[in-house]
């Protein structure tokens, strides 16, 4: 019996989760395939790409995404939000998270 199949409630809530992020274009589908893949060695590992105090209006907003390169976050973030592409702050180097770590960003305007 694999690890998820011990907590049938804790998968069907990761399912809803990941199709959510599916949806809202937070993270593509061939990301969560080869999450589920589990590693290879044959690809570069999945890491978390972060620009912050970026999108600047009133406040400093942030840009993140789960990928295997810089550049691919980038793709990512174009394709969740096509009004970026040729923005300044993608030109910037994102801060890449590889392990455990949590963060929080107060979202007001």
């Amino acid at each position: 019996m694999g690890r998820w199949e011990e907590h049938p409630k804790t998968m069907l809530r990761l399912l809803a989760i990941e199709q959510c992020l599916i949806k809202m274009g937070m993270i593509d589908e061939q990301v969560v395939q080869r999450l589920r893949a589990g590693p290879s060695e044959a690809r570069p590992p999945l890491r978390l790409y972060v620009w912050e105090d970026v999108l600047c209006d009133y406040r400093a907003g942030v840009m993140f995404a789960f990928a295997e390169s810089s550049d691919h976050a980038r793709e990512l973030i174009v394709k969740s939000k096509p009004q970026l592409e040729g923005h300044e702050d993608l030109a910037r180097k994102p801060r890449v998270v590889d392990a455990p770590e949590g963060f929080a960003i107060y979202g007001s305007q």
